[in-house]
Parts: C-alpha cells; sequence; structure tokens
C-alpha cells in the first residue's frame, strides 16, 4: 500500500509537471505581449531622449548629439555637430503634422523643408509593429551575442521580418527586415530600466538596398539619458520667423540628413 501510495504521488507529480510547462509554453502573441509589458512604447505622453549617432551617411565620418524631445504628437530634434573645419554646427529641427521646420541661428528664424516627415519620426520613436497571424515561434532557440533566444519568423503582408527575443528578459537583441528593395538589420542591447520599464541604450542599425543605387548604410545610436512624462513647454514647437528653403547647393541634402538620425 505504501508503495502504491508513493507511486501515485509521483504520477501526480509528473501530471501536475506537463500541465504546469503545457500552460507556459509561449506563442509569438505571448511573447510580444511580453516585449510591449516589459517596454516603454505607448506608456508615456511625453519624452526627451539624449543621444548621440555615427553613420556611414553622414560626410566626412562625423558624429551628431541630440536631444529629442516629444508631447502632444509634436517633436522637437536640437542637434549639434562639426563642420570639415571643426566649427560646431547647432541645428534644431521641429516635425509637425503639415511640415518640417529647420534652424540654423538658435532658433531664432526657421526655413520650411516642403514635407512632413512625421510618420517616420513617430513609427521610429513610439512603435513596435504588431506580428500578424501569420507569425511563427521557432521550435528551436538560437544564440545571439552569448543570450538563448526565441526565434520568430513573420512573413504577413509581404514582407519578411524575423525576431530574435531573449527568453530570461523578453528583450528583443536583434530583428531583420526584408522587402524586394531593402534589408534593415538591427542589433540591440545595453538595455536599462528607466521608471519601471526598459529600452535598449546602443542600437546597431544596417540599410542595405537590394533595388537602384544599392547603398549599404551603418549607423549606431547610443542614447545617453531618457525623462519620461516631463513638462515641456508647448511654445518649443512653435517655428518663430519661417521662410521657404532657399536653394543654396548643399541644402537639399539636410531631408537625407535627419531622416537618417531615426
Amino acid at each position: 500500500m505504501k508503495k502504491l501510495f508513493l507511486a501515485l504521488l509521483l504520477t501526480m507529480a509528473v501530471f501536475s509537471f506537463a500541465v504546469a510547462a503545457e500552460q507556459i509554453k509561449e506563442t509569438p502573441a505571448s511573447i510580444y505581449a511580453k516585449i510591449i509589458d516589459k517596454s516603454y512604447i505607448d506608456k508615456y505622453k511625453s519624452i526627451i531622449i539624449d543621444k548621440e549617432l555615427t553613420s556611414t551617411h553622414l560626410p566626412n565620418g562625423m558624429s551628431v548629439k541630440s536631444k529629442t524631445y516629444f508631447s502632444g504628437n509634436k517633436f522637437r530634434e536640437e542637434t549639434t555637430t562639426n563642420d570639415p573645419s571643426g566649427q560646431a554646427i547647432n541645428i534644431i529641427t521641429i516635425f509637425t503634422s503639415s511640415n518640417t521646420y529647420i534652424s540654423y541661428n538658435q532658433g531664432e528664424s526657421f526655413f520650411a523643408l516642403g514635407a512632413s516627415l512625421i510618420e517616420e519620426i513617430s513609427s521610429n520613436i513610439k512603435n513596435i509593429d504588431p506580428l500578424t497571424s501569420q507569425a511563427v515561434l521557432n521550435e528551436k532557440t538560437e544564440t545571439v551575442n552569448g543570450s538563448e533566444c526565441y526565434f520568430i519568423e513573420d512573413n504577413g503582408g509581404g514582407v519578411s521580418r524575423k525576431f530574435y527575443v531573449e527568453t530570461k528578459t523578453y528583450h528583443v537583441l536583434k530583428s531583420i527586415i526584408s522587402t524586394d528593395e531593402m534589408l534593415i538589420v538591427t542589433d540591440m542591447s545595453d538595455y536599462r530600466k528607466v521608471d519601471k520599464y526598459t529600452g535598449p541604450s546602443t542600437m546597431k542599425i544596417l540599410i542595405r538596398q537590394k533595388t537602384g543605387e544599392k547603398q549599404t548604410i551603418e549607423s549606431t545610436i547610443k542614447i545617453s539619458s531618457i525623462q519620461f512624462n516631463p513638462s515641456i513647454n508647448n511654445g518649443i514647437f512653435i517655428p518663430k520667423n519661417v521662410s521657404d528653403l532657399p536653394n543654396i547647393p548643399g541644402l537639399g541634402n539636410i531631408k537625407d540628413m535627419i531622416q537618417s538620425l531615426f
């Protein structure tokens, strides 16, 4: 009887373990939910970010330090860099739904670029694209930079997307997005916790064109500080003394440089 009782307990324990294991089995949807839960995406109304960018898309190997202000779906970017002679260049850019404004004189006056870049800026700062119904979780984990990761493939919407998510933390360590025209590889590291939420402080981005000029751009963004829900004066998002962008050689590439910051 004692042996039978012990065998019954062992059977129950094994069954309970199997049920528990089945209950915690991950799916693309459950992993995505945990990514969002741990991140600060859509958990703030205003934000200030200090960061530094280096990119092969910028001339002469220059780096750009910038401060991003976001509030009420408006963005202001204050950047500092150096020209080829080493002289400091300070640029202020304001992004609205109707236009993009740029100032070279500490915000005393602005040029209108005649194009709105707000969608690009918003999507890159605020959003993590949801997975589609075609997302599949690979049965085997992958190793990325020494960390065990879930490997998710999603080919919905005609776009091939691959995500590597650390199993212990649910941090996205790598994403690969591929279309007929372009390949984008993003490596994210040095996750830091700020106000209960986490985010990467270093992002390395490779963009390779598959058509046309077939350019390859490599960029690194390092975030030094983030402030969530700070009080921001709405006046900093209103450009002063606006005029059209003049036809000056070199200024026509400013849109490309602004987009490369994000």
